[in-house]
């Protein structure tokens, strides 16, 4: 089974892929950062089901989705036979 998984670092001269994911991962293991991730999580899902209609709707989910200025997509590929990585 091969894994497939797309995410955003930003432009940053002088430091490695490997390196921007290893502080996105010690920032994702604090408590505050995912307090304020899950408030921002909710707040999204609240306007998309309750606030937004139609055109507003579509461009929320376009811009959720879409990469910010100085942002590259870097794709992650996992490997795993018999489920072990």
């Amino acid at each position: 089974m091969v894994l497939k998984h797309r995410f955003l670092v930003p432009e940053c001269e002088g430091t490695s892929d490997d390196e921007l994911l290893a502080q996105a991962v010690q920032l994702a293991c604090r408590d505050d950062f995912r307090e304020k991730r899950a408030r921002f999580h909710r707040w999204q899902e609240d306007v998309i089901d309750h606030e937004a209609t139609g055109a507003v709707r579509a461009w929320l989910l376009v811009l959720c989705a879409a990469p910010m200025s100085g942002q590259r997509e870097v794709v992650l590929h996992e490997s795993a036979h018999d489920g072990v990585a």
